[in-house]
């Protein structure tokens, strides 16, 4: 249904994704593109790890954000549809992560963080506000990019994720609700922990 809506909504995306054609992404909303890296240096301080949450069409994200200076880095944790919320805490564990680390998630499911908290997960709500998708891309487009390259669907994102654009070819401001669940994860992330630094 997402990618049938392309066809009215976005030419580039509809021609590369409907139509399985090539096609240039043009208006990709961090432009400045990233740096990989094999492995993430263990000394460079965890600013928190962001979830947005899925089940069956869209996945949840788990994404953990290193910072060192003006660059962050990123480490995709899971990236899978159909996980339960005690599945998602399982996979957390199995990655060996201190859950007294701090989490920051979607607000948009407080029954989910307060299940979450109760097996014993260090997890709180993002800040949203008005405009908090656009603030927290504001953001996010003041650092450098360095993710791990076997972060693969961090790296689609970062390849696809787009502004809007009208039918006669404008931006709208707004971006394009498809290749964000990674994205929204670290942008939860910036909100909480990011904002603040860079008034």
């Amino acid at each position: 249904q997402e990618i049938e809506l392309l066809e009215k909504t976005d030419k580039a995306f509809w021609q590369i994704y409907g139509l399985g054609e090539y096609g240039k992404i043009e208006g990709l909303i961090y432009e400045k593109g990233y740096e990989l890296c094999d492995s993430i240096d263990s000394r460079i301080p965890v600013v928190a790890i962001g979830i947005d949450f899925g089940y069956s069409t869209s996945p949840a994200a788990i994404v953990e954000v290193r910072r060192d200076g003006n660059k962050l880095y990123f480490r995709e944790i899971l990236y899978r549809t159909g996980y339960n919320n005690r599945e998602i805490f399982e996979a957390i564990k199995q990655q060996k992560i201190d859950t007294r680390t701090k989490f920051i998630a979607d607000s948009a499911e407080p029954k989910t963080i307060d299940e979450l908290y109760s097996f014993g997960l260090n997890i709180h709500a993002a800040k949203k506000g008005k405009d908090s998708v656009n603030n927290g891309i504001d953001i996010l487009r003041r650092f450098d990019f360095v993710v791990q390259s076997d972060s693969s669907n961090v790296i689609k994102e970062l390849k696809s994720y787009k502004w809007e654009i009208d039918r006669n070819g404008n931006r709208t401001g707004k971006p394009i609700k498809m290749f964000d669940h990674a994205l929204d994860a670290i942008r939860y992330v910036a909100l909480n922990e990011l904002a603040q630094s860079n008034k």
